[in-house]
C-alpha cells in the first residue's frame, strides 16, 4: 500500500475481487433459437450449442430445469472438442464449486488448456490463479506472463491486473512506468479501479511526472462510476484542500458515497466533516448522494 493517505488496489484481496466482478467467460449469444433447436444442434456435436445448452441448465433458462449434472455433461462435451469458452466455464465451475466439488487443480487444468490455445479469458483466469496461488504455487512472474498474453489481446481486466503486478511486484518485476502504461490502457476504456490507481500514480509521481490535476481527473472518473476508493480519495481532497478548493459539502458528498459502499475510513472522515456543515448543507449533500447514479467514464 502506498504511504500517502490515498487508496489504491494493490492487494491480493482486490485481485480476488477482480475475479468476482469479471463477467463469466462464455460465448455471447443474442437472438437465441428455440431450446429445441439448441438441443438438436448440441446433440449433433455443435460445441457452441452444447455450451449454450449447459448455461440453460445451469440457470434454469428457456424453460429448462436447473440441472447441474446435465450442465456438466454438455460443457464437458464442448470442452473436449476442444472449445475454449466451454473449457473456461468448466474452470470457473471447479474453481468456485458451482455444481461440482470444488477442485482448484482441475480448474487450472481447464484454464490452461484454453489459455494455451490463445483464449484471452482463460489467460486472464490462469494469471489470477498464479497471482493468488489457486491450484498452483503462487508465482508473480507466471501471473504477469499470462496477464500480458491476455492484455495484448485487449482484455481489460488483464490489463489492470498486469498493472498491479508491475505496481507491487517483487524485485525486478516492479516497474512503475509499466504499471502506468497498463493502468492507462484499462482506464481509457472505463475500468474504474484502473482509473483510481492511475490517479494514485499521478498523485505520487510513480511511473509518471507528479501531476495533481491529472490525479484528480482520474479519481473523479472512477468516482463517477461508483468506485469507493476513488470516492474516498476525491472526498478527502475536498476535505483537506488537496489540490482542490476546500469544500465541506463536496467532501461529505463523496465520503458519504464511499461509506455507503462499506469504506470505514470514509465513514469516519464523513462524520468529522458533517460536524462542520450547517443543517441545510447536510440535507443537501445527503440528497445529492441519494440521487447518485454511477455512469461509465471513458476517454474520448
Amino acid at each position: 500500500m502506498r504511504a500517502c493517505p490515498i487508496k489504491s488496489a494493490i492487494s491480493v484481496l482486490l485481485l480476488l475481487l477482480a475475479l468476482a466482478l469479471r463477467a463469466p467467460a462464455q460465448p455471447v449469444v443474442t437472438n437465441l433459437p428455440p431450446i429445441t433447436t439448441i438441443q438438436a444442434q448440441a446433440k449433433s456435436g455443435d460445441p457452441q450449442a452444447q455450451t449454450a445448452l449447459a448455461e440453460a441448465y445451469l440457470t434454469g433458462a428457456q424453460g429448462l430445469p436447473e440441472d447441474d449434472a446435465q450442465a456438466l455433461k454438455w460443457l464437458r462435451r464442448a470442452a473436449e472438442h476442444p472449445y475454449a469458452p466451454a473449457q473456461v466455464r468448466l474452470g470457473q465451475l471447479y474453481e468456485t464449486g458451482q455444481g461440482v466439488k470444488l477442485d482448484e487443480k482441475t480448474a487450472v487444468k481447464w484454464y490452461r488448456q484454453a489459455a494455451q490455445r490463445g483464449d484471452d479469458s482463460a489467460q486472464f483466469h490462469l494469471g489470477l490463479c498464479y497471482r493468488n496461488g489457486v491450484g498452483v504455487p503462487q508465482d508473480d512472474a507466471q501471473a504477469a506472463k499470462w496477464f500480458r498474453l491476455a492484455a495484448d489481446q485487449g482484455d481489460i481486466p488483464a490489463q489492470f491486473n498486469l498493472g498491479l503486478c508491475y505496481d507491487d511486484g517483487p524485485g525486478a518485476l516492479q516497474n512503475f512506468a509499466e504499471a502506468v502504461k497498463w493502468y492507462r490502457k484499462a482506464a481509457d476504456q472505463g475500468y474504474a479501479q484502473a482509473q483510481n490507481n492511475l490517479g494514485a500514480c499521478y498523485y505520487n509521481g510513480q511511473g509518471v511526472s507528479q501531476d495533481y490535476a491529472e490525479a484528480i481527473k482520474w479519481y473523479r472518473r472512477a468516482a463517477n462510476q461508483g468506485n469507493a476508493d476513488a470516492q474516498y480519495n476525491l472526498g478527502r481532497s475536498y476535505d483537506k484542500g488537496l489540490y482542490l478548493a476546500p469544500s465541506d459539502p463536496d467532501a461529505y458528498y463523496w465520503l458519504n458515497l464511499a461509506a455507503a459502499r462499506g469504506d470505514e475510513d470514509a465513514a469516519l472522515e464523513r462524520d468529522s466533516v458533517a460536524a462542520r456543515l450547517t443543517h441545510d448543507q447536510l440535507v443537501d449533500a445527503q440528497k445529492r448522494a441519494a440521487a447518485f447514479v454511477p455512469h461509465l467514464e471513458i476517454s474520448k
